[in-house]
């Protein structure tokens, strides 16, 4: 492991010589230490199955207490978390990560972050301790995949002037499940009981003897490799714009702006009294005073708070998050402040890199609406939605996204990372599923939402140039494609499982509507996407310099062209298929 400094030097035309500041990395590990455990609490009997089959766990609290000697020069703490969790040293959080280590499919791939912790460290008593959720790990419910109980890998390497000292998750760790977060579930939120608090438990005099000893679990037969795009951090915040009472004493607060991630709130409670807090994106449009979340279907989006005495408490959930513009909390007497009402919103890392003001306002609200709904899908994955019982990686919503949203926001790191979890679902004939992760237990075979796989890799080049990208996941690319070809059906590619999903209806009753002449022809869509997806794989292998590729995939092409048109193209109307906007969009776009 060592530290890497880097600066960058220009010098113009025009004879300015211009010098960037000295920045520095750390590389990672070869491996973890031998010795270092994946550890946690092996309790699955208490595994909380609701009603509606949601899954719950109290959170894992493990801590570890341990001196140093001599002086610390340099700390680096590689850590893992199969779970969404937070860490500390000393009292102090290691990073702004809200959540840790990002999320995968733990049979694949499983990352680790590394932080530079020196400054949190000191000569003499010191303690490490981090607090695990159920994250994607659990599984929300039967519909998901498990991957057992959350655990913790962890090794802290301190150089002090006098020696090296590894500390390392292994049996010398504590744990324990009766601390305040006595329930977490990303779906429905989470509960947090005050009178559980165990102030200072991250330092080193806590009193830990009533704690138990740490359990190794199973490891995960996931690849351990440097998490390669930044993890979630609170990057705005907004305040409350208005707080009201309802007839039968609940609060309506409104935020402003469709936002997600986590509220923070000052509010006077009441002893053992539950406040509640729940999350919704609108009113009831026929009651005000009522969420609307009928939209949410089985999620719950509530966060509950028992207070241990009377008073003013200060509350903030931290192992969920949830997509929102209105809450409503009950359980409280006064009203709050919307001062003390703060929307904390939480994305993965990375800059915003174009913006857009004209002066008509309703282009002007498009744009913002846009920008707003890209960053509130961007948790560990581009998500299909930050509110209702998925929050999955569907590959379909961002499949032409990805190029759109570049012009916003710098995806590309992100990207880079989905599209790992991308081929980490593609099995030994070549298929990819249509979510990735692979966390929903259905797999599907939509090529309009597999078509993300050529699109994102394309993207990578066309918008950063990355070539590493390309050379990286073009294989996988090539297995796919090939797999496609090896499937279509007199020349056209025939598997499809939405169509032309979601559409925009003439009334909200016709969303899913089976009316033949308004629906798309699922195999048109499909060929279509399989068409243009030839288009970007023939400039892909141009790049890498594989002319045999290229003229494979024009030839691909050709052919495809030919039973495309022999099947949906009608020389009498000019049209294609039924003549539906999409159909005929489609055709002219990619053709």
């Amino acid at each position: 492991q060592s530290k890497i400094y880097w600066q960058v030097e220009v010098w113009l035309n025009t004879g300015e010589h211009l010098t960037s500041p000295v920045q520095s990395f750390l590389t990672g590990l070869k491996q973890f230490d031998d010795k270092a455990k994946w550890i946690g609490r092996d309790d699955a009997d208490k595994i909380v199955v609701g009603d509606d089959k949601s899954r719950d766990l109290p959170a894992r609290y493990l801590r570890r207490a341990f001196t140093i000697n001599n002086k610390v020069r340099r700390a680096t703490l590689y850590i893992s978390g199969l779970g969404w969790g937070s860490t500390y040293i000393n009292g102090k959080p290691v990073s702004k990560d809200v959540f840790g280590t990002l999320q995968t499919d733990y049979t694949k791939t499983v990352y680790y972050n590394t932080y530079d912790v020196t400054s949190l460290l000191r000569k003499g008593n010191n303690a490490i301790g981090s607090v695990l959720g159920n994250g994607y790990v659990l599984g929300f419910n039967p519909g998901c995949t498990s991957y057992g109980l959350p655990r913790l890998k962890a090794q802290l390497v301190i150089e002090t002037t006098n020696d090296t000292i590894n500390i390392v998750t292994d049996a010398n760790w504590k744990v324990t499940t009766e601390g305040p977060i006595q329930g977490n579930n990303l779906w429905n939120g989470e509960r947090y009981e005050a009178s559980r608090e165990m102030k200072g438990w991250t330092t080193a005099l806590f009193d830990d003897s009533k704690w138990q000893q740490a359990q190794t679990l199973t490891a995960p037969t996931g690849i351990e490799q440097p998490q390669p795009s930044p993890g979630m951090q609170i990057q705005k915040e907004l305040k409350a714009k208005s707080v009201r009472r309802t007839s039968d004493g609940r609060f309506i607060i409104d935020m402003g702006q469709n936002m997600v991630g986590q509220l923070r709130v000052r509010l006077a409670g009441k002893k053992d009294v539950p406040v509640v807090i729940r999350h919704a994106e609108i009113l009831d449009p026929k009651n005000p005073d009522q969420l609307f979340v009928a939209n949410l279907r089985s999620a719950k989006c509530t966060d509950t708070y028992l207070p241990s005495a009377d008073g003013t408490f200060t509350y903030q959930p931290q192992l969920t998050y949830q997509g929102f513009r209105f809450v409503e909390i009950s359980g409280i007497d006064k009203a709050p402040k919307a001062k003390d009402i703060t929307g904390c919103v939480i994305y993965d890392q990375m800059a915003d890199q174009g913006t857009f003001w004209c002066d008509n306002e309703l282009l002007n609200k498009l744009h913002e609406n846009a920008y707003w709904g890209i960053i509130g899908n961007y948790h560990g994955m581009p998500t299909d939605c930050p509110q209702r019982d998925e929050r999955m990686g569907w590959l379909g919503d961002h499949a032409m996204g990805c190029f759109g949203e570049n012009l916003l926001v710098d995806n590309g790191a992100l990207y880079y990372k989905w599209l790992q979890d991308v081929w980490d679902t593609q099995d030994d004939d070549g298929m990819i599923a249509n979510v990735a992760p692979g966390f929903w237990v259905i797999r599907g075979n939509d090529v309009a939402w597999g078509s993300l796989s050529v699109y994102a890799t394309f993207m990578l080049y066309r918008r950063y140039n990355d070539i590493n990208a390309v050379q990286k996941y073009y294989p996988f690319l090539q297995t796919y494609m090939n797999f496609l070809d090896r499937n279509l059906q007199d020349g056209i590619v025939t598997s499809n499982n939405y169509g032309d999903w979601c559409m925009p209806p003439e009334r909200p009753d016709l969303i899913h509507s089976e009316d033949p002449a308004r629906k798309t022809d699922g195999a048109l869509i499909s060929s279509a996407m399989y068409y243009s997806m030839l288009t970007m794989m023939g400039q892909l292998a141009m790049q890498l310099g594989m002319e045999g590729e290229m003229l494979t995939y024009d030839k691909r092409q050709q052919k495809l062209k030919e039973a495309y048109n022999r099947h949906f193209y009608h020389p009498e109307t000019g049209s294609y298929s039924n003549n539906t906007v999409t159909a005929n969009l489609l055709s002219l776009e990619f053709g």
